[in-house]
């Protein structure tokens, strides 16, 4: 009994100095990600992008393998310049997002279904984005 209660003590000692992981994934912070022609906001369960002249978002949380990389599924719009004629359908498409993230710093990649891959793109970690939106 005294045994178990000592092993306890030594891991739970551990897990906190954060020598033994904790079962918990990691994932890319919460909060807004800028760039050169993109801009990332990050929540608990995915995130919104925009680009120069497109949009989209990531349908899963952002969780972080053992190498600090994620692949999550999404939407991405295409957008263009002028008005929006009536009855003119977005071009919205399924997406992937790969990318990876040491928690300061994030490289995003999207393919769009049947397009090619786009980036990758540069964040930092509260840091203003860049974008020339679409005339």
């Amino acid at each position: 009994m005294r045994a178990a209660a000592i092993l306890a003590i030594v891991l739970s000692s551990l897990a906190c100095a954060g020598i033994v992981s904790s079962s918990d994934p990691k994932k890319v912070p919460e909060g807004d990600w800028g760039g050169q022609h993109v801009r990332l906001s990050v929540t608990a369960g995915g995130a919104a992008v925009e680009l120069d002249c497109a949009h989209g978002t990531l349908d899963e949380p952002l969780l972080l393998d053992e190498q600090g990389r994620f692949r999550v599924k999404g939407r991405y719009t295409r957008e263009r310049g002028g008005p929006v004629r009536k009855g003119e359908e977005e071009d919205t498409r399924p997406a992937s997002y790969s990318g990876s993230s040491d928690g300061r710093t994030l490289t995003l990649s999207l393919t769009p279904e049947g397009a090619e891959t786009l980036g990758p793109f540069e964040l930092e970690r509260g840091r203003p984005a860049r974008l020339v939106k679409c005339l």
